[in-house]
Protein backbone atom coordinates (compact mmCIF):
# COMPACT_ATOMS: atom_id res chain seq x y z
CA UNK A 1 0.00 0.00 0.00
CA UNK A 2 2.86 2.38 0.83
CA UNK A 3 4.53 1.67 -2.52
CA UNK A 4 1.24 2.32 -4.37
CA UNK A 5 0.85 5.61 -2.55
CA UNK A 6 4.43 6.53 -3.48
CA UNK A 7 3.76 6.00 -7.17
CA UNK A 8 0.39 7.76 -7.00
CA UNK A 9 2.25 10.84 -5.78
CA UNK A 10 4.82 10.49 -8.57
CA UNK A 11 2.05 10.12 -11.15
CA UNK A 12 0.20 13.19 -9.85
CA UNK A 13 3.41 15.25 -10.03
CA UNK A 14 4.15 14.02 -13.54
CA UNK A 15 0.56 14.76 -14.75
CA UNK A 16 0.52 18.21 -13.17
CA UNK A 17 3.77 19.17 -14.91
CA UNK A 18 2.50 17.99 -18.29
CA UNK A 19 -0.94 19.60 -18.05
CA UNK A 20 0.75 22.97 -17.51
CA UNK A 21 2.55 22.68 -20.86
CA UNK A 22 1.29 23.53 -24.33
CA UNK A 23 2.04 21.72 -27.57
CA UNK A 24 0.85 18.24 -26.68
CA UNK A 25 1.97 16.82 -30.02
CA UNK A 26 5.63 17.85 -29.94
CA UNK A 27 8.24 15.11 -30.33
CA UNK A 28 9.34 13.54 -27.06
CA UNK A 29 13.03 13.35 -26.23
CA UNK A 30 14.34 11.63 -23.12
CA UNK A 31 17.71 13.19 -22.33
CA UNK A 32 20.70 11.18 -21.01
CA UNK A 33 22.20 11.64 -17.58
CA UNK A 34 19.10 12.31 -15.50
CA UNK A 35 16.78 10.43 -13.22
CA UNK A 36 13.49 8.96 -14.51
CA UNK A 37 10.70 11.18 -13.24
CA UNK A 38 12.63 14.48 -13.49
CA UNK A 39 11.53 13.81 -16.29
CA UNK A 40 14.56 12.18 -17.89
CA UNK A 41 16.22 8.78 -18.01
CA UNK A 42 19.83 7.67 -17.71
CA UNK A 43 20.24 6.26 -21.20
CA UNK A 44 22.40 6.48 -24.36
CA UNK A 45 22.23 5.49 -28.03
CA UNK A 46 19.16 6.43 -30.05
CA UNK A 47 16.01 4.69 -31.27
CA UNK A 48 13.20 6.44 -33.16
CA UNK A 49 9.76 4.81 -33.11
CA UNK A 50 6.84 6.01 -35.28
CA UNK A 51 3.81 6.85 -33.19
CA UNK A 52 1.10 7.35 -35.81
CA UNK A 53 0.48 8.23 -39.43
CA UNK A 54 0.83 11.94 -38.72
CA UNK A 55 4.58 11.46 -38.35
CA UNK A 56 4.88 11.97 -34.60
CA UNK A 57 7.86 10.13 -33.12
CA UNK A 58 9.24 9.31 -29.73
CA UNK A 59 13.05 9.45 -29.44
CA UNK A 60 14.58 7.62 -26.51
CA UNK A 61 18.34 7.81 -25.94
CA UNK A 62 19.16 4.33 -24.79
CA UNK A 63 21.78 2.52 -22.68
CA UNK A 64 23.27 4.99 -20.17
CA UNK A 65 26.65 6.60 -19.75
CA UNK A 66 27.25 4.02 -17.05
CA UNK A 67 26.15 1.16 -19.31
CA UNK A 68 22.71 0.77 -17.71
CA UNK A 69 19.74 -0.56 -19.69
CA UNK A 70 16.14 0.55 -19.27
CA UNK A 71 12.81 -0.88 -20.37
CA UNK A 72 10.05 1.55 -21.33
CA UNK A 73 6.29 1.11 -21.35
CA UNK A 74 3.37 3.37 -22.25
CA UNK A 75 0.34 3.15 -19.92
CA UNK A 76 -2.88 5.22 -19.97
CA UNK A 77 -2.43 8.17 -17.62
CA UNK A 78 -4.75 7.04 -14.85
CA UNK A 79 -3.85 7.40 -11.19
CA UNK A 80 -4.60 3.73 -10.53
CA UNK A 81 -2.39 2.42 -13.36
CA UNK A 82 1.02 0.86 -12.88
CA UNK A 83 2.98 -1.09 -15.53
CA UNK A 84 2.32 -4.80 -15.34
CA UNK A 85 -0.37 -4.34 -12.65
CA UNK A 86 -3.22 -2.22 -14.02
CA UNK A 87 -3.18 -0.59 -17.44
CA UNK A 88 -6.83 0.39 -17.94
CA UNK A 89 -8.32 3.49 -19.51
CA UNK A 90 -10.20 5.98 -17.35
CA UNK A 91 -12.12 9.23 -17.68
CA UNK A 92 -9.20 11.28 -16.34
CA UNK A 93 -7.04 10.19 -19.28
CA UNK A 94 -9.41 12.01 -21.69
CA UNK A 95 -8.14 15.44 -20.69
CA UNK A 96 -6.43 16.56 -23.90
CA UNK A 97 -7.01 19.58 -26.15
CA UNK A 98 -7.96 17.13 -28.90
CA UNK A 99 -11.15 15.32 -27.75
CA UNK A 100 -10.15 12.12 -29.59
CA UNK A 101 -6.72 11.97 -27.93
CA UNK A 102 -5.83 10.00 -24.81
CA UNK A 103 -3.16 10.85 -22.24
CA UNK A 104 -0.41 8.23 -21.95
CA UNK A 105 2.39 8.06 -19.38
CA UNK A 106 5.80 6.73 -20.37
CA UNK A 107 7.31 4.64 -17.55
CA UNK A 108 10.96 3.59 -17.20
CA UNK A 109 12.28 0.47 -15.47
CA UNK A 110 15.97 -0.38 -15.09
CA UNK A 111 16.61 -3.94 -16.26
CA UNK A 112 20.41 -4.10 -16.04
CA UNK A 113 23.00 -2.29 -13.95
CA UNK A 114 26.25 -0.76 -15.22
CA UNK A 115 27.90 -4.18 -15.27
CA UNK A 116 25.17 -5.93 -17.23
CA UNK A 117 23.66 -7.65 -14.21
CA UNK A 118 19.84 -8.00 -14.03
CA UNK A 119 17.99 -5.71 -11.61
CA UNK A 120 14.71 -7.58 -10.97
CA UNK A 121 13.84 -5.45 -7.93
CA UNK A 122 14.12 -2.08 -9.70
CA UNK A 123 10.82 -0.19 -9.62
CA UNK A 124 8.99 1.52 -12.49
CA UNK A 125 9.04 5.33 -12.50
CA UNK A 126 6.98 7.74 -14.61
CA UNK A 127 9.08 9.68 -17.11
CA UNK A 128 6.56 11.90 -18.90
CA UNK A 129 2.96 12.12 -20.11
CA UNK A 130 1.70 12.99 -23.59
CA UNK A 131 -1.61 13.19 -25.45
CA UNK A 132 -1.76 10.67 -28.32
CA UNK A 133 -4.36 10.01 -31.00
CA UNK A 134 -3.35 6.35 -31.18
CA UNK A 135 -1.79 3.83 -28.83
CA UNK A 136 1.98 4.51 -28.62
CA UNK A 137 4.11 1.60 -29.83
CA UNK A 138 6.36 -0.35 -27.51
CA UNK A 139 9.92 0.94 -27.20
CA UNK A 140 12.49 -1.85 -27.55
CA UNK A 141 14.60 -2.55 -24.49
CA UNK A 142 18.09 -1.19 -25.29
CA UNK A 143 21.20 -3.31 -25.37
CA UNK A 144 23.67 -2.04 -22.74
CA UNK A 145 26.82 -0.47 -24.11
CA UNK A 146 30.48 -1.08 -23.31
CA UNK A 147 31.89 1.95 -21.49
CA UNK A 148 35.37 3.16 -20.53
CA UNK A 149 34.56 2.38 -16.89
CA UNK A 150 33.61 -1.19 -17.73
CA UNK A 151 36.82 -1.72 -19.73
CA UNK A 152 38.96 -0.25 -16.94
CA UNK A 153 37.31 -2.56 -14.45
CA UNK A 154 38.17 -5.55 -16.65
CA UNK A 155 41.77 -4.35 -17.12
CA UNK A 156 42.23 -4.10 -13.36
CA UNK A 157 40.72 -7.56 -12.92
CA UNK A 158 43.14 -9.07 -15.46
CA UNK A 159 46.11 -7.13 -14.10
CA UNK A 160 48.77 -5.22 -15.99
CA UNK A 161 52.45 -6.25 -16.21
CA UNK A 162 54.57 -5.45 -13.16
CA UNK A 163 57.94 -4.64 -14.63
CA UNK A 164 61.21 -6.01 -13.31
CA UNK A 165 64.16 -3.71 -12.73
CA UNK A 166 67.60 -4.19 -14.28
CA UNK A 167 70.34 -2.72 -12.07
CA UNK A 168 73.99 -2.36 -13.11
CA UNK A 169 76.04 -3.32 -11.23
CA UNK A 170 73.64 -5.98 -10.00
CA UNK A 171 73.05 -6.91 -6.34
CA UNK A 172 75.72 -4.50 -5.01
CA UNK A 173 76.78 -1.01 -5.93
CA UNK A 174 79.06 1.64 -4.46
CA UNK A 175 78.22 4.85 -2.70
CA UNK A 176 78.46 7.93 -4.98
CA UNK A 177 78.70 5.67 -8.04
CA UNK A 178 76.51 6.08 -11.13
CA UNK A 179 74.26 3.05 -10.79
CA UNK A 180 72.38 2.34 -14.03
CA UNK A 181 68.67 1.42 -14.09
CA UNK A 182 66.53 0.14 -16.94
CA UNK A 183 63.57 -2.12 -17.63
CA UNK A 184 61.90 -3.88 -20.53
CA UNK A 185 58.29 -3.04 -21.34
CA UNK A 186 56.05 -5.98 -22.16
CA UNK A 187 53.22 -6.06 -24.73
CA UNK A 188 49.76 -6.47 -23.21
CA UNK A 189 46.70 -7.36 -25.28
CA UNK A 190 43.59 -9.35 -24.42
CA UNK A 191 40.28 -10.18 -26.04
CA UNK A 192 37.37 -10.44 -23.59
CA UNK A 193 33.59 -10.75 -23.63
CA UNK A 194 31.78 -7.79 -22.06
CA UNK A 195 27.98 -7.55 -22.17
CA UNK A 196 28.01 -10.14 -24.99
CA UNK A 197 30.38 -7.99 -27.07
CA UNK A 198 33.82 -9.07 -28.25
CA UNK A 199 36.20 -6.44 -26.89
CA UNK A 200 39.88 -6.15 -27.83
CA UNK A 201 41.92 -4.33 -25.20
CA UNK A 202 45.52 -3.12 -25.41
CA UNK A 203 47.77 -1.39 -22.86
CA UNK A 204 51.03 0.46 -23.48
CA UNK A 205 53.37 2.12 -20.94
CA UNK A 206 53.36 5.91 -20.98
CA UNK A 207 55.27 6.83 -17.83
CA UNK A 208 57.97 5.11 -15.75
CA UNK A 209 58.52 6.22 -12.16
CA UNK A 210 61.88 5.02 -10.85
CA UNK A 211 61.75 4.47 -7.10
CA UNK A 212 65.37 4.19 -5.96
CA UNK A 213 64.58 2.88 -2.49
CA UNK A 214 66.24 5.74 -0.62
CA UNK A 215 63.22 8.06 -0.69
CA UNK A 216 64.03 9.59 -4.07
CA UNK A 217 62.43 8.97 -7.45
CA UNK A 218 62.41 10.26 -11.01
CA UNK A 219 59.83 10.01 -13.80
CA UNK A 220 60.56 9.33 -17.48
CA UNK A 221 58.72 8.40 -20.66
CA UNK A 222 61.33 5.83 -21.66
CA UNK A 223 62.33 2.47 -20.12
CA UNK A 224 66.04 3.26 -20.03
CA UNK A 225 68.75 1.02 -21.50
CA UNK A 226 71.54 -1.18 -20.12
CA UNK A 227 75.24 -0.23 -20.03
CA UNK A 228 76.96 1.43 -21.86
CA UNK A 229 73.90 3.68 -22.05
CA UNK A 230 73.31 5.87 -19.01
CA UNK A 231 69.74 7.03 -19.59
CA UNK A 232 68.68 6.56 -15.97
CA UNK A 233 71.33 6.67 -13.23
CA UNK A 234 71.36 7.35 -9.53
CA UNK A 235 73.98 8.17 -6.89
CA UNK A 236 73.46 6.63 -3.45
CA UNK A 237 74.85 8.68 -0.58
CA UNK A 238 74.54 6.24 2.33
CA UNK A 239 76.76 3.18 2.53
CA UNK A 240 76.17 -0.03 4.45
CA UNK A 241 72.45 -0.17 3.74
CA UNK A 242 70.17 -2.30 1.57
CA UNK A 243 67.47 -0.77 -0.63
CA UNK A 244 64.63 -2.17 -2.74
CA UNK A 245 64.41 -0.07 -5.90
CA UNK A 246 61.57 -0.64 -8.40
CA UNK A 247 60.00 0.97 -11.45
CA UNK A 248 56.27 1.78 -11.36
CA UNK A 249 54.48 2.10 -14.67
CA UNK A 250 51.40 3.98 -15.90
CA UNK A 251 49.59 2.37 -18.83
CA UNK A 252 47.42 3.95 -21.51
CA UNK A 253 44.43 1.80 -22.47
CA UNK A 254 42.60 1.52 -25.76
CA UNK A 255 39.86 -0.86 -26.87
CA UNK A 256 37.52 -1.68 -29.72
CA UNK A 257 34.13 -3.36 -29.68
CA UNK A 258 33.25 -6.11 -32.19
CA UNK A 259 36.11 -5.08 -34.46
CA UNK A 260 35.08 -1.43 -34.64
CA UNK A 261 37.15 1.72 -34.26
CA UNK A 262 39.78 1.87 -31.54
CA UNK A 263 38.82 4.09 -28.60
CA UNK A 264 41.39 5.54 -26.20
CA UNK A 265 40.65 5.97 -22.50
CA UNK A 266 41.87 9.24 -21.02
CA UNK A 267 42.56 7.70 -17.59
CA UNK A 268 45.82 5.78 -17.20
CA UNK A 269 46.19 2.68 -15.03
CA UNK A 270 49.20 2.35 -12.67
CA UNK A 271 51.06 -0.86 -11.95
CA UNK A 272 53.67 -1.11 -9.19
CA UNK A 273 56.96 -2.66 -10.25
CA UNK A 274 58.71 -5.67 -8.74
CA UNK A 275 61.36 -4.59 -6.20
CA UNK A 276 65.01 -5.56 -6.60
CA UNK A 277 67.52 -6.21 -3.80
CA UNK A 278 70.47 -3.84 -3.82
CA UNK A 279 73.25 -3.45 -1.24
CA UNK A 280 75.12 -0.13 -1.04
CA UNK A 281 78.78 -0.48 -0.12
CA UNK A 282 81.54 2.04 0.49
CA UNK A 283 84.49 2.05 -1.85
CA UNK A 284 87.77 1.13 -0.13
CA UNK A 285 91.08 2.44 -1.42
CA UNK A 286 93.67 -0.25 -1.98
CA UNK A 287 97.34 0.41 -2.65
CA UNK A 288 98.83 -1.69 -5.38
CA UNK A 289 102.37 -1.94 -6.58
CA UNK A 290 103.67 -1.02 -10.01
Amino acid sequence: MARLGHFLILSICCLSAVLSLSGAYADIEVEPGGNPGLPSAVVTGESQVSVDESGETVTVLQGGTQGMAFEYKWVPACLSNYPGVTEEQCANAYNCAEPRALQWTLWAHRVEDNQGQPTPDASWQPVLTECRLTTPPDIPTPRPQVTDALVLQEVRRLGLPRLSLRVQPADETLVNFETIFSTESLPWAHTVQLLDYRVDVEAAPTTYVWQFGDGTSVSTQTPGAPYPAKDITHLYSDAGVSVAPRVDTSYAIRYRVDGGQWQSISETVPAAGLPADLRIREATAVLVGD
